[in-house]
């Protein structure tokens, strides 16, 4: 029952705090939900098909109209939330396909920390939750993707781009509570 509730306070928080860009939902008022008292929703949103998405990468090429391709074995993606909040992040993402590359395989670490292992085979949303020992005192987590099999387009096909992709990125949405 406690899920429920948390669920409908981030529901109505996204729907009465969100913005456009990256802004957070910071500016937020808090929400009265049963079994909780005050909620604060917390929410982001980085799109990575525009020039500037708000918030740090790196690993990651030039924007494209799709998103953002993976070009390293390691990449990273610094997200913000609400100080001393849970929050949960998504990532929507495709892979770099070919005969030789049909699947990829992403270790996923929060500051340091191995969470997941992924095995991508085509477009999907992947999620990572965070507990507050997770996130700094600013409400931030740095999110590490190590992919295990980027192949480059030389390799995979004969182009000529030795970059080493594995998948890339279009969008990253954070959303969570904060109990006060």
């Amino acid at each position: 029952m406690k899920k429920f509730f948390c669920g409908i306070a981030i529901a109505l928080g996204m729907v009465s705090c969100s913005q456009k860009g990256a802004e957070q939902s910071s500016n937020c008022s808090s929400i009265e939900v049963a079994g909780l008292g005050k909620v604060k929703p917390t929410f982001a949103y980085y799109d990575f098909r525009k020039d500037s998405i708000g918030c740090e990468i790196a690993g990651f090429s030039a924007r494209e109209d799709f998103g953002r391709w993976s070009c390293s074995d390691t990449m990273s993606v610094s997200v913000k939330g609400e100080p001393l909040s849970e929050y949960t992040v998504k990532f929507k993402l495709n892979i770099f396909a070919c005969e030789k590359h049909k699947q990829s395989v992403v270790d996923v670490y929060v500051n340091g920390e191995k969470l997941d292992q992924w095995t991508l085979f085509g477009e999907t949303a992947k999620f990572v939750s965070l507990r507050k020992d997770q996130i700094a005192a600013d409400g931030s987590a740095l999110i590490q993707l190590v992919a295990l099999d980027a192949m480059s387009p030389m390799e995979c096909s004969g182009v000529p781009d030795e970059r080493k992709l594995s998948f890339y990125i279009s969008d990253v949405t954070l959303f969570g509570y904060k109990a006060e």
